[in-house]
């Protein structure tokens, strides 16, 4: 983990619109998800979620970041996902961190998806105790209009 975090904060240093999110900002909090982070997730306050990466890192760009949208790099066989994102970020301990509500909603519409991803994402929720939303009623007695 402390490889991925001086990796992380080489970047975050680098791109003041950049915070860092994903199972290693959670473990950043506290929250155990029963395994470490072993990628690399950096949130960024632009549409085009573009950021400067230290040469020395060595990451180059190699697809789509896991939400369909942002940008993926890798090196040395570390993942990192740069997704852009409107949340506010906040300082925990010098690092600029996302927000963990919003996390939670993103794992949850992941969760819902049809990809090897999404079982890790539902079983993250679970350990964090999300309160899923309950089934839809179809009763018509019970429509309040």
């Amino acid at each position: 983990m402390e490889k991925l975090l001086n990796i992380a904060k080489a970047i975050l240093d680098e791109n003041p619109n950049a915070a860092l999110t994903g199972s290693l900002m959670l473990k950043l909090r506290g929250i155990d998800l029963g395994r470490e982070p072993h990628d690399i997730d950096i949130i960024v306050k632009d549409y085009a979620p573009k950021i400067k990466i230290p040469e020395s890192l060595g990451f180059k760009e190699t697809g789509t970041a896991s939400d369909g949208h942002g940008a993926k790099y890798e090196s040395d066989g570390i993942i990192l996902d740069v997704l852009s994102s409107q949340e506010e970020h906040e300082m925990v301990d010098g690092i600029r961190l996302g927000n963990v509500e919003i996390l939670m909603q993103a794992k949850y519409r992941f969760s819902l998806q049809d990809y090897d991803g999404a079982k890790k994402h539902h079983d993250d929720l679970v350990k964090m105790e999300f309160m899923f939303p309950g089934p839809i009623k179809d009763d018509e007695d019970e429509l309040p209009f």
